[in-house]
């Protein structure tokens, strides 16, 4: 059975008819709920905005599983954007960015016009007695 984590991102891409690359390496199943609720939300955005502004004829997601941190990369070849500031940011990214700071993590937006964009996330997973 695919883990929760590998069906959210085949139906994300199947629904934005992306052609992607998708790793997921690790026990993405022992990740805890708050940490999968915003992995799922930081790949959904990533993966709409690469599908709705890049251009890309194809997406790469790679998700790693370790034991203290969750790594979520998303990159596309596109178009790619002038690198918001803060103050300038997308909604959504700037949304996501703050789920990611909430529970430890940090999440970064590399993107060059003409060099697509690259979305580098990384949430803390923890091991809790009662999730062993």
């Amino acid at each position: 059975r695919e883990p929760p984590l590998a069906t959210f991102v085949s139906n994300l891409v199947e629904r934005w008819h992306l052609s992607a690359r998708v790793s997921i390496e690790g026990e993405v199943e022992r990740i805890p709920d708050v940490t999968l609720e915003t992995a799922n939300a930081i790949v959904a955005e990533a993966l709409a905005n690469a599908a709705k502004h890049s251009g890309a004829p194809e997406v790469s997601v790679r998700i790693i599983a370790g034991l203290d941190e969750l790594r979520i990369e998303v990159e596309d070849r596109g178009s790619g954007v002038v690198p918001p500031t803060d103050d300038e940011m997308h909604f959504g990214l700037r949304l996501l960015r703050g789920r990611a700071e909430r529970i430890g993590g940090t999440i970064e937006i590399d993107s060059k016009p003409g060099s697509g964009t690259r979305v580098v996330a990384v949430l803390p997973v923890g091991r809790r007695g009662d999730e062993a």
